[in-house]
């Protein structure tokens, strides 16, 4: 199995549809229209403490400072990450009901580990995001799990989610297996 490097982020976002037209548009607009799309409602600390204070406390180590939460109207569980004028985290309500406080901080540290990235060449999901989220955590087998649990999206917004389908996501079983591995 070849690993994932820079040069194939390139070509994915060199490619023509509608991966190339995302990584042309503004974070902002892009993040706004995925959040739009799947009927997102901003929440705050008192709605969701739990969240908030997994968030909170891993921004704060990356040195983000505020972020935008949201939860999503999609089945399944999953989570977005983008931004707007500040980094934006959104979970679904499958997933903020159902994971493990290890699982939801996996999730949130992978989410948020994309926005130190951002600027940075391409927008391809893989082993680095996910080798970032578990060095901030100190747990693999919590994203592995998260990652496994996932119900993955299948729409124009793939790139911003956690795990969905199309060429802008590693496998679910090689991404897993990776963790598993470290």
């Amino acid at each position: 199995m070849k690993d994932w490097n820079a040069s194939d982020a390139d070509v994915m976002v060199k490619k023509p549809g509608l991966l190339g037209r995302i990584a042309l548009t503004p974070a902002k607009t892009v993040t706004r229209k995925a959040l739009k799309d799947v009927g997102a409602t901003r929440i705050t600390g008192a709605d969701e403490p739990r969240l908030e204070n997994i968030v909170t406390g891993l921004a704060e180590r990356l040195g983000l400072g505020p972020v935008d939460l949201y939860l999503i109207d999609v089945r399944g569980a999953n989570a977005l990450a983008g931004r707007t004028e500040r980094p934006v985290v959104a979970v679904s309500r499958s997933l903020l009901d159902s994971y493990a406080r290890t699982e939801l901080e996996a999730v949130a540290a992978h989410c948020l580990v994309r926005h130190r990235e951002a600027g940075k060449k391409g927008v391809i999901v893989g082993y680095s995001d996910d080798v970032r989220a578990v060095a901030l955590t100190r747990y693999p087998p919590a994203l592995a799990h998260a990652i496994e649990k996932a119900e993955p999206y299948q729409g124009r917004f793939g790139p911003l989610y956690l795990v969905a389908t199309g060429p802008h996501h590693r496998p679910v079983a090689d991404r897993i297996k990776a963790l598993h591995d470290l």
